[in-house]
Formats: C-alpha cells, structure tokens, sequence
C-alpha cells in the first residue's frame, strides 16, 4: 500500500513538471514532445512506477498476495532508484566526447546493475507468481510483453526516442524534427 502512495505521488509530480515546462516553452514547440536527459530519466522512472502500479491494481490481489507482491516490489524497488539515480548522474554529462566503446561500457554497466537487481528479486517473484491465479498470470504475463514495447539501445537511451544535436533535446522518433 505504501508503494502504491508513492507511486501515484511520484506520477503526479511528474505530470506536474511536465506541465509546467509545457507552459513555459520558449519556442513555442509543443514540449510533450522535448525533453532534456534528465527529464527522460524521470519520465522513464515515472512511467515503469504507473505500470507497475496499474498492474497491482487490475491484478486484484488478495491480502496474502499483496505481501508478497510488496516483497518482491520491495526488493526491486533499491535497483530502480539506482538506475534513475545513474540515468540523472548521466544526464548532466556531455556526450559530446564519449566515444562508442565508452557508451558501449556505460550500458554494459547498466544491463549488469539491471540483471543483479532482478536476481535479487527472483525469488519473491517465483513465489507471488505461484501464489495467482490463471486469470492473475496472463494479466502478469501479459503486462511484460508491453512493458518492454521500447528497448533500450548502445546508449541506454530508448529507441524510440532521439536526440537532436540543436538544443541536446530528445524527441520522439515519430515526431518530424523541429527547426534548430
């Protein structure tokens, strides 16, 4: 319960800043569209927060299972945070110089972080997926193979999205490319 409050305040700030820097654009772009690094990383962060707090929700949890659903949120929370702190910690560095073997080892560093987190949780996983239901496992089942719809490059940067040289801003790939 506690990190579904959490999840819903850290969506809630989120939308609130993107509004914000939407009302305040200078270029008259629309800026849902244009985002700095730092405000990809949160974005990213705050968007895997609502899915998984969507998912809580329309899997009906009954109170034994919403322990172990909270234990294994738990043990996966720490890796999360970590990751969003490197992306933010990232994001105020220039890439300007890093090369392709340097970027390369930044999201070798990533994918290990990634994958000592998700060890970590395995078992409480192995054990709330034994606790559900049929109906409970094809929601789960389901919500992972939409979870990862945007895979995550060299750079450890989504594929759907890119970034401009003019102003270091990201856009969505489908967006045409605004004027520098």
């Amino acid at each position: 319960m506690a990190f579904r409050k959490v999840a819903l305040l850290a969506a809630i700030l989120v939308l609130g800043s993107l509004t914000a820097s939407a009302e305040s654009s200078p270029t008259g772009d629309d800026p849902a569209h244009h985002f700095s690094r730092a405000d990809m990383c949160t974005e990213h962060y705050a968007r895997s927060v609502a899915h998984w707090t969507y998912i809580e929700v329309k899997l009906n949890l009954t109170p034994e299972q919403q322990g172990l659903w909270t234990k294994w949120r738990d043990a996966l929370t720490p890796g999360e945070q970590n990751a969003h702190m490197a992306c933010l910690q990232h994001a105020g560095q220039s890439d300007t110089h890093s090369t392709f073997v340097e970027r390369a080892v930044r999201f070798q560093q990533m994918l290990a972080a990634k994958a000592a987190s998700l060890q970590t949780a395995q078992p409480a996983l192995e054990t709330l997926y034994a606790s559900l239901n049929a109906d409970q496992k094809g929601i789960l089942d389901e919500s992972m193979s939409h979870h990862r719809h945007g895979h995550e490059g060299v750079d450890g940067h989504h594929e759907e999205w890119e970034h401009h040289s003019h102003g270091g801003d990201w856009q969505h790939r489908d967006e045409p490319p605004s004027n520098p």
